[in-house]
């Protein structure tokens, strides 16, 4: 079957079932030639490039470029899937050595299992995930079951760590996450997921007749310029290796480009820190301070959030959807006790800030601007909102009055 054919029976595919099936997706990979299958690929001191596994790299190279937008998004373009895109390319057109691509593989692999299993999910995820198995095709090649796959493909997963790069970008690109609380779900957008995968077509009908591929531009990886940080960031960025940053201080920095999810940072000081856009997802930071610090649309979803100081602090935007809701609830009498210290919003500008269903029991917006906040299905019992401005006339939270 010649190229045209094959591309021409693709489109006809995507038309009529809405996404490219594996059966037709192996027929691409097929057509950039034969694959790399050699004992010698486990070997980490044998490397082995041709141009058909070049041209099956490119395809997912393309494809990963195209929704890493989503990773940019929640992350402020933290730079590890960069780096190893980048490393990708000096393997197959350069000198970098078979053994440093499969290290670093391999962390971002653990990366994006991490992510994942502290229910981190989302388009960003899904990117970091495709990239870290792009690594691995770049190693390896296509998985030979999937590469020899023949069967009535359903679009599911074969096998949970072999899926291709090209479905984990169509997921980035067009599944939708639906998380509440701990548990998660999702489901195809449909006009997207259909657009995402008649732009593959086009773009591998450029590869498949390509009869060279010169290497790509390397991205460019912003160097962090402030000494005050380096040190800081490069530490957060060895995540999951280490996650403990409890009891430090981090005020006074500005932190705006790191991506803290999971981590623990209980009993530590950001006062007067820049963090905006900062996502602290499942994080801990019980007992922490935020005092005058920026953290206009910061992400604090399904954190662990008790005690701790956000008095002052730029909050405009913020997320705080789903927090607390995996600790033990506050109950009248915690707050009796003489050492209950209660979570501060104390004159914090909470302009469309979104709680929803928060857990926010026993907390403190004195004098808060909630203008545009959203606190729907958020638990505010016992909550104090004395001297607020903008609170919405038909507020549905519970207040310590009403409590």
């Amino acid at each position: 079957m010649t190229i045209e054919n094959i591309l021409a029976e693709a489109r006809e595919s995507i038309k009529t079932k809405g996404y490219l099936d594996l059966s037709h997706r192996m027929k691409i990979w097929k057509a950039c030639g034969e694959r790399c299958y050699f004992e010698e690929q486990n070997n980490l001191d044998e490397k082995i490039v041709t141009l058909p596994l070049k041209k099956r790299v490119r395809l997912g190279e393309l494809c990963i470029k195209k929704v890493l937008p989503a990773w940019d998004a929640k992350t402020n373009k933290d730079p590890r899937p960069y780096y190893l895109m980048n490393l990708i390319n000096s393997y197959l057109y350069g000198d970098t050595p078979k053994a440093a691509l499969n290290e670093e593989a391999r962390k971002c692999s653990n990366f994006a299992f991490e992510l994942e299993h502290h229910g981190i999910l989302g388009s960003h995820t899904f990117a970091m995930d495709a990239a870290a198995t792009l690594a691995n095709t770049a190693l390896r090649d296509v998985w030979w079951f999937l590469f020899d796959y023949e069967g009535k493909d359903t679009h599911e997963y074969i096998d949970g760590e072999a899926v291709d790069v090209e479905l984990t970008a169509a997921q980035a690109y067009a599944f939708v996450i639906k998380c509440w609380g701990y548990e998660s779900s999702g489901e195809w957008d449909n006009k997207k997921r259909k657009e995402f995968w008649l732009w593959y077509i086009d773009e591998a009908e450029v590869v498949l007749n390509a009869t060279e591929l010169e290497r790509t531009p390397e991205f460019i990886i912003p160097k962090i310029t402030d000494k005050n940080i380096e040190a800081i960031v490069t530490e957060f960025r060895q995540w999951p290796k280490s996650t403990r940053f409890s009891d430090r201080d981090f005020s006074n920095l500005d932190l705006s480009m790191c991506f803290l999810p999971a981590m623990d940072f209980n009993d530590s000081s950001f006062k007067n820190s820049c963090l905006t856009g900062v996502m602290f997802d499942r994080s801990e930071v019980g007992d922490t301070s935020f005092y005058n610090a920026n953290l206009e649309n910061a992400s604090f979803e399904c954190c662990e959030i008790c005690g701790t100081d956000f008095s002052y602090a730029n909050l405009r935007g913020a997320n705080f959807k789903e927090i607390n809701h995996n600790l033990v609830e506050l109950e009248e009498e915690d707050v009796e006790d003489e050492d209950f210290i209660p979570t501060r919003f104390c004159h914090a500008d909470l302009t469309n800030a979104i709680f929803l269903g928060a857990i926010v029991r026993f907390t403190d917006f004195t004098g808060a601007i909630l203008t545009g906040a959203d606190f729907s299905q958020a638990d505010t019992t016992g909550s104090i909102f004395t001297d607020c401005i903008g609170l919405s006339s038909n507020f549905t939270g519970k207040t310590k009055t009403e409590g």
